[in-house]
């Protein structure tokens, strides 16, 4: 027997949603620890946690929010991703079906990876019900598949990247000691991420006001999430240190199979020297002695990331719209706009 059921909190389904998510090898983005901090920090309107069960096992799930009308995913630049966790496409289709019976006007799924279970069946239930979906790229993010052995990767990366790191290295220690420090953070977790966010705050983030000390709700979250990682043996810090002050930080999250790099900075004092470069080598390293078979940079394809990745993940914007007044005027905005755009740009000429 199948079950329909939508939450209006987390806590019901905690924890057969996080089985879930380990059977269905979904990422810790998608997990109710991250997703629950995420909604604490930042959620606006009402969560509205859709689930599909079959005799009483839950084998689907979507966390979701309604704001002004408009169904949306629980992620933003710090969600990371979002989308459906299911068990099997049959899972993925009972939900699907009922996200877009919910709909009134449009939904808006944001940072949907297209590789996992879901994303066919969501447009299968959208064109059965003559529902309209705009798909595109929201973001593409570069990573290290690692396939290779740590010798092998470094000689893909060519001698001029690594003899300019070697080079920036000396001149680094003619400053002071230099040593790098990796690791979870034991009893020291709250000390070492005041000690990274203020790292990440020196920089050009700081200055713009996007810096994680810059607010205090985007702090918290971050932090809350660190303890929640670090329960389940995922939490990765990540410092480069000239006379023991930190000039370098990562914060990650390694599940396992994937190292996903959520946030770094560097001391601009520093920059002729490269920490922020000569620190994700170390990490690299270590990812590949720690049996990950993937790197995941996230975020966009900035051009130093480029230097490290050998490939690129989508991550998709998708966006249902309901056959109603509303939907059809919120399509028409965003489907016809480009048309719209290249007609004056003609018109211009």
């Amino acid at each position: 027997m199948v079950a329909v059921a939508v939450y209006n909190e987390l806590t019901p389904i905690e924890r057969e949603w996080d089985e879930l998510c380990s059977r269905a090898g979904a990422p810790p983005f998608l997990r109710p620890g991250w997703v629950g901090a995420w909604w604490r920090a930042f959620g606006e309107g009402t969560v509205e946690i859709l689930s599909v069960q079959e005799n009483g096992r839950l084998t689907a799930v979507a966390p979701l929010s309604r704001r002004g009308g408009v169904l949306r995913s629980i992620a933003d630049e710090h969600g990371i991703e979002s989308g459906i966790v299911a068990e099997d496409g049959a899972a993925a289709r009972e939900l699907s079906d009922a996200l877009v019976e919910r709909l009134e006007g449009r939904a808006s799924l944001l940072f949907v990876d297209p590789t996992r279970t879901g994303l066919a069946e969501l447009r299968e239930a959208a064109g059965a019900r003559r529902c309209r979906a705009l798909v595109r790229t929201a973001t593409r993010s570069p990573y290290v598949a690692v396939d290779d052995d740590w010798p092998g990767y470094e000689r893909r990366l060519g001698t001029k990247l690594l003899a300019d790191l070697r080079r920036r290295r000396r001149r680094l220690e003619e400053q002071g000691a230099v040593s790098i420090e990796l690791g979870d953070g034991g009893d020291r977790v709250d000390e070492l991420l005041s000690e990274g966010f203020a790292v990440e705050a020196s920089g050009w983030k700081g200055s713009a006001g996007t810096a994680i000390a810059s607010d205090a709700a985007t702090a918290g979250f971050y932090r809350e999430t660190a303890q929640w990682a670090r329960s389940r043996g995922w939490l990765h810090l990540a410092f480069l240190r000239l006379d023991g002050q930190a000039v370098a930080f990562e914060f990650a999250v390694r599940d396992g199979a994937t190292h996903y790099r959520v946030k770094v900075g560097f001391d601009p004092a520093h920059r002729e020297h490269a920490p922020g470069k000569q620190l994700l080598h170390r990490i690299l390293e270590d990812s590949f002695a720690s049996g990950v078979t993937r790197f995941d940079f996230l975020g966009d394809d900035d051009a130093y990331k480029l230097e490290w990745s050998t490939g690129l993940r989508d991550l998709l914007l998708v966006q249902l719209f309901a056959r109603d007044v509303t939907g059809s005027v919120a399509w028409a905005s965003l489907a016809l706009a480009p048309l719209a755009r290249r007609l004056r740009a003609r018109l211009r000429r």
